[in-house]
């Protein structure tokens, strides 16, 4: 399947497996951050979907897949935050993600992860009135063996 076209032509579904080969995500747990648009020009809902698949497929069921799903802009001004309604400031990976059924979104106001793979259930233990402190997703998920972070289209 045809995922995006970038500036060096069309990359494919197999083209992007063959890269995150390269990366041994086998058993990783891996928290998500992206700026797909950098990339190129994804070819509709389906090829994100296939994105995700991908990353899915590499990671394995011994492993996690956290993708950012924040709705960010709530400190810009007073608002109440709604699960389904409020807007996912973080990208288009965790928009599609958000309404995947094998994802489950953490109900933290301003820092929700969809999570897929053998932790879900521990980084739902989350502490959802804090953002960093002790029992955030990020304390947990920093716990986790093998915890990394996977930036796509993005610089450190």
């Amino acid at each position: 399947m045809n995922l995006f076209k970038s500036g060096n032509g069309i990359v494919t579904s197999e083209i992007f497996s063959d890269y995150l080969l390269q990366l041994d995500l086998k058993g990783k747990n891996m928290l998500v951050y992206s700026r797909l648009l950098s990339l190129g020009r994804f070819y509709g809902k389906d090829s994100i979907i296939e994105f995700i698949k991908i990353i899915r497929k590499h990671i394995g069921e011994e492993g996690t897949l956290a993708i950012a799903s924040y709705t960010l802009n709530s400190y810009k001004e007073p608002r109440l935050f709604d699960f389904d309604e409020s807007k996912i400031m973080s990208g288009i990976l965790g928009e599609v993600a958000a309404k995947l059924p094998e994802f489950r979104r953490t109900v933290h106001p301003i820092y929700s992860n969809c999570i897929w793979g053998k932790h879900t259930d521990e980084l739902f233990k989350q502490n959802i009135t804090t953002c960093f402190g002790e029992n955030s997703f990020f304390d947990i998920f920093s716990k986790l063996e093998n915890a990394y972070i996977l930036m796509i289209g993005l610089n450190l």
